[in-house]
């Protein structure tokens, strides 16, 4: 089981954690050296009370104290824990006193998704999903006012302070990076480059440099405050979960990124090729060409267990860099952190400083004894009857199921519950029910709520299977508020898994919102769905848009089609009027207007009075007239008369 939030301290020392026990969270805070206190708190959450993220802040005073400084002997009494919740609430945790000192509230309710502690000043900020971003008085630990500096479609995932101008600047991660000027009513200053997915960590590296990684995302820019530009950027196998970063003092500089495989990528020196590169460009013939330096990584770390026993590869959960030590950390019975240091850095024969981590490193860590006498170091309870194991507990949120195996073995001598509900349905009721094609409502709604109580995903796989929408509501209509929460963090996950069923999982939730909405007002899993649905319909708008286009475009080719059908269709008509027979333009039966005109000019001339010197017999014996295809000889008719 992985955890829901983790991180180190700024010192290495202490290492924070909340995991999933049963259906709570637990945050639980312990040394991650072998130190003489061996210390060790558990503090369980309500029930109810969801963390999204943690940050290791210092106290107000000892934040004012000294603020470019890095104290490397702070104590928890100097250090607080601020958890960020889906409730959009932020509690300060104290370690050392093991309580929840104070308990920040928002107006909006709305998941926040980090806290930062200004450390130039007695504030702190809040951020959450919708981009609203929250001002806090460290001194009344109150809220002071809300800010919306973004755009309304921008979403805030992490903050930030630098120095810029000689004054302090508020750096707000989403997709890109913005600069804001707190003094200027937040007024943003610059866009800095970003990703194409949302950023999750943003570091600082002196006054000048921040370097950022995103969700899953391989690349982790070096971004220049000063120019607005990328100056570097370094290139891991696999997309980054977390990165540190540190220096010793000796002009020697280490970068840590934790990938989602569960190893550590070394990258030695990663800002040396952008000081080459700052050099060169002050030549005249390279001044034009700007290029980006790309580094890969130099070594990888990983943590398995020994060829003597079983394989099996344990994921890194974190690491944390210092002056000289490299701290990790990975969970053994999936609940429980072990660490380990190494020196990244060490002295050559001559005396020369060189980088340690240079080539692949493989640490075999063999499976430990977890006893009831490791409470203190491990957290298991002395006074209970057996150990509980947390890899057997159930994952309650998220949606990444890339490593979660689809089938699961049952006990043979155990008859899971949709075996005995499929030999009930043998007996005459059952077999009326196959023939008929549809499951009774009362049936349904009791089948889905065993499935729901027992978390038996095979049972609960054929109630969702019914495709039919009256069934479904009325199944819904009669279920138990009680595991309608369950259902949706079920249904959420579906639609993460399986794009092919969003329609027929639409309708289950659909009725859900319709008939248990109020219920669901404050529900955490709402939170899961809204992110599930908005990422799934990211591209709506623009598939909506290029609909509206080709739409457009048919319509102007089909009105472009009728006005042509149009216009061929009156030349059509218009040739129509004449019409042409070759059998009676062969016998000359078909005559031009021209020949019909003279012909009636010559039967004008012979009904008038013709003189007869004009006429010869010739002429006369030569007239001759067709009529229905017989020739009159005129000429032989007037002798006749």
């Amino acid at each position: 089981m992985s955890l829901v939030a983790s991180a180190f301290d700024a010192t290495g020392q202490y290492y924070a954690s909340v995991s999933v026990s049963l259906d709570s969270h637990t945050l639980r805070v312990q040394s991650s050296k072998d130190m003489a206190d061996n210390f060790s708190n558990v503090y369980p959450f309500e029930k109810g009370v969801k963390v999204r993220a943690l940050t290791w802040i210092q106290t107000p005073s000892e934040a004012s104290k000294n603020v470019k400084k890095r104290r490397v002997d702070a104590s928890l009494e100097d250090q607080l824990i601020a958890l960020c919740l889906e409730n959009g609430a932020v509690h300060i945790y104290s370690p050392s006193r093991n309580e929840i000192v104070h308990k920040l509230a928002t107006s909006n309710h709305i998941t926040a998704s980090d806290f930062h502690h200004n450390a130039h000043s007695n504030v702190a900020y809040s951020c959450d999903i919708q981009g609203n971003l929250y001002e806090f008085n460290l001194k009344s630990w109150q809220l002071s006012k809300t800010h919306r500096p973004l755009s309304e479609e921008t979403t805030l995932t992490r903050l930030a302070t630098v120095v810029y101008n000689d004054q302090p600047h508020l750096v707000l991660c989403s997709h890109s990076t913005y600069l804001v000027n707190t003094a200027d009513n937040f007024a943003v200053v610059k866009t800095l480059p970003g990703h194409v997915s949302p950023i999750h960590t943003v570091l600082n590296y002196g006054d000048d440099i921040i370097f950022t990684a995103a969700q899953g995302d391989r690349f982790i820019n070096a971004i220049s405050i000063s120019k607005g530009t990328t100056v570097g950027v370094l290139v891991a196998e696999e997309p980054v979960l977390s990165i540190a970063i540190a220096d010793n003092g000796f002009d020697m500089t280490i970068l840590a990124a934790t990938t989602e495989s569960g190893a550590v990528e070394i990258f030695n020196s990663p800002l040396q090729e952008q000081k080459k590169t700052v050099e060169s460009a002050s030549s005249p013939y390279k001044r034009k060409k700007k290029t980006v330096n790309t580094q890969k990584s130099d070594a990888k770390i990983t943590v398995a267990r020994p060829a003597s026993e079983v394989a099996e590869t344990l994921p890194i959960q974190g690491v944390s860099l210092g002056p000289k030590h490299l701290t990790l950390t990975w969970l053994e019975d999936s609940s429980v952190p072990f660490f380990d240091a190494l020196d990244w850095w060490v002295l050559a024969e001559d005396g020369t400083k060189i980088y340690k981590v240079v080539a692949d490193i493989k640490l075999e860590k063999p499976k430990p004894n977890l006893k009831f006498s490791q409470f203190s170091k491990n957290g298991h309870d002395i006074a209970a009857p057996k150990t509980y194991n947390e890899s057997n507990a159930v994952v309650s949120s998220g949606d990444n199921f890339r490593d979660l195996e689809t089938a699961e073995e049952d006990d043979e001598d155990e008859i899971s519950l949709a075996e005995r509900l499929r030999a009930i349905q043998t007996n005459g009721h059952g077999n009326a029910a196959e023939k008929s094609g549809r499951a009774s409502t009362g049936t349904l709604t009791t089948v889905l709520s065993q499935a729901l109580k027992s978390n038996d995903h095979s049972l609960l796989e054929s109630v969702l299977n019914n495709k039919d929408e009256t069934v479904i509501r009325n199944t819904i209509l009669k279920l138990d508020s009680i595991y309608v929460g369950p259902l949706l963090d079920r249904l959420a996950e579906k639609i993460a898994r399986n794009t092919n069923r969003q329609t027929n999982l639409a309708y289950w939730v659909k009725h859900i919102l319709i008939f248990h909405g109020g219920s669901l007002q404050n529900s955490p899993s709402l939170n899961l769905l809204a992110t599930t649905m908005k990422r799934k319909a990211g591209n709506l708008d623009r598939l909506l848009e290029l609909r509206g286009k080709l739409s457009m475009m048919t319509d102007r080719f089909e009105l472009k089609r009728e006005l042509v059908g149009l216009e061929t269709r009156d030349d059509d008509e218009e040739d129509a009027d004449v019409e042409y027979i070759e059998e009676l333009d062969d016998a000359g039966l078909l005559s031009s207007e021209e020949e019909e005109e003279d012909e009636e000019d010559d039967d004008d001339d012979m009904d008038g009075t013709v003189p007869s010197e004009d006429v010869s017999d010739d002429q006369n014996s030569d007239l001759e007239v067709e009529s229905n295809g017989r020739k009159i000889d005129l000429s032989d008719s007037e002798e006749s008369s």
